[in-house]
């Protein structure tokens, strides 16, 4: 989301009480104080997330907010570093769950959590519908598992290995749509 640019000469005025802003491109105008999702769910854009339910109040507090999701849906990924442990005052094992978490979007292939370890160290968790082979994915790491979870540890800063493990996670669900159609078939692709 960018706010939008105020021109005079070609946008209506911004009624009192109200903001301009861009969601995916699309400008639009929204009452001051409403929640960027709410203003996406009214244009039809579909934001997936954990936390949020229209009846509670936003808390803030969970980071779920961090979870990148692309390919159309198909595949998510969220990053726990050591800077953020530290700032929440947490260990890395209170970070567990989160992968069950990130695997519970509809729609996923694919779905990875990044854990810092140290600076040149990234253990991976992945865990797939079955469309993807999470072991072979975690295999080209030194990994592995099976078909629907699996891990490695990679000798990598964490930026590089996410760049690594995501660009192999995007060919996987690229192979594994194209193999019989788009989800015509649900056996797994081996990469």
């Amino acid at each position: 989301m960018t706010l939008a640019q105020e021109n005079k000469a070609e946008a209506p005025p911004v009624p009192a009480g109200h903001v301009r802003l861009t969601i995916d491109g699309v400008e639009i105008i929204a009452p001051k104080g409403e929640l960027v999702i709410r203003a996406a769910e009214r244009m039809g854009v579909v934001v997936p997330r954990f936390c949020d339910h229209p009846l509670l109040e936003p808390a803030g507090a969970c980071r779920q907010c961090l979870v990148e999701v692309e390919m159309g849906g198909r595949l998510a990924w969220a990053k726990v570093t050591r800077s953020m442990l530290r700032e929440a005052g947490a260990v890395m094992a209170e970070a567990e769950g989160i992968i069950d978490t990130l695997n519970s979007i509809g729609g996923l292939d694919v779905a990875i959590m990044f854990k810092e370890v140290g600076s040149r160290l990234t253990k991976i968790s992945v865990r797939s519908r079955g469309l993807v082979d999470s072991a072979a994915l975690c295999a080209r790491f030194g990994g592995g598992g099976h078909l629907r979870a699996a891990g490695a540890e990679l000798p990598l800063p964490m930026e590089q290995a996410i760049e690594a493990v995501l660009s192999a996670a995007r060919d996987a669900i690229a192979s594994s749509r194209s193999m019989d159609g788009a989800h015509a078939s649900r056996r797994p692709q081996r990469i």
